[in-house]
């Protein structure tokens, strides 16, 4: 049976009341930090930390209210994901993820004209983040071929309507997961690890994509083993996921690796 409307709202209240504790504080503990950066970058690092300690908190929220399962199978150990059968759930996760990036890049103006790099939209932007989607859900496209298939519960079956509305999820969503870390903490380690010779921004620094690769891998350590049981496998995959949009984002801009992101998860989370 396909959840209904009624069904559909209290899921998404569930999240709202769960998540609404820690995002008051997260917003109060932003609006007390200065903005507009210091000598020494403390109060942009404070503040960079405070906003992907938000994400976390609202994205790991996603699962004990059903709204995605995260599991590796006992029997082969193969990562997998679904999102809920519900396209007016994930519609309206989608459009709260594209309000959040744009109260984001409003709010944060120094954060941004400092640190990001968007790049441009161009048929390059989307070559390179087809390219970099298939890269990413390949490992565990190819895992799953070989694996036993996984029965889902009904609420996470992909209908047509669910998988049409899981993708402005999966590119919104992880749009605002790049702005964060490919963004904000690759740039911030760019910005440190060039030091006063602002000229060197300009240019690749695959140190700083390896410190956001390691990073975002770092920070679904509570995804993988106390929210879920999913265990090594989330970071061995996110690694080499973060890997690959954080080398996009140093050499192409933040938005080709959230379109390779994106388009990643929304493969995997569809139809593998």
């Amino acid at each position: 049976m396909r959840s209904t409307r009624p069904m559909a709202l209290a899921v998404f209240c569930d999240l709202l009341l769960l998540v609404t504790p820690g995002v008051a504080l997260g917003v109060l503990l932003l609006a007390l930090l200065p903005r507009g950066g210091d000598v020494r970058g403390v109060g942009d690092g404070l503040r960079i930390f405070v906003h992907v300690a938000l994400f976390v908190l609202m994205r790991d929220a996603m699962t004990p209210t059903g709204l995605w399962s995260l599991s590796a199978a006992a029997a082969d150990g193969v990562l997998r994901l679904r999102f809920i059968d519900d396209a007016a759930v994930l519609l309206a996760l989608s459009l709260s993820s594209l309000a959040i990036v744009l109260s984001t890049v409003a709010y944060e103006r120094h954060l941004v004209r400092t640190y990001v790099r968007f790049g441009r939209v161009d048929r390059m932007c989307v070559a390179l983040g087809v390219g970099g989607a298939l890269c990413i859900a390949a490992p565990l496209a190819l895992f799953t071929r070989r694996a036993p298939p996984v029965q889902w519960e009904q609420r996470f079956a992909v209908s047509n309507a669910a998988r049409i509305a899981a993708l402005p999820l999966a590119l919104f969503g992880n749009l605002w997961e790049e702005l964060l870390f490919r963004g904000f903490v690759q740039g911030a380690a760019r910005a440190a690890l060039n030091g006063s010779d602002e000229r060197s921004n300009d240019n690749p620094s695959y140190r700083a994509a390896a410190v956001a690769a390691v990073a975002f891998a770092f920070m679904h350590s509570y995804l993988a083993f106390t929210v879920t049981q999913a265990g090594t496998g989330v970071l061995v995959f996110t690694l080499y996921e973060g890997a690959v949009c954080a080398a996009l984002a140093e050499r192409h801009g933040v938005l080709a690796a959230a379109l390779a992101h994106g388009g990643g998860i929304y493969i995997i989370g569809t139809t593998l």
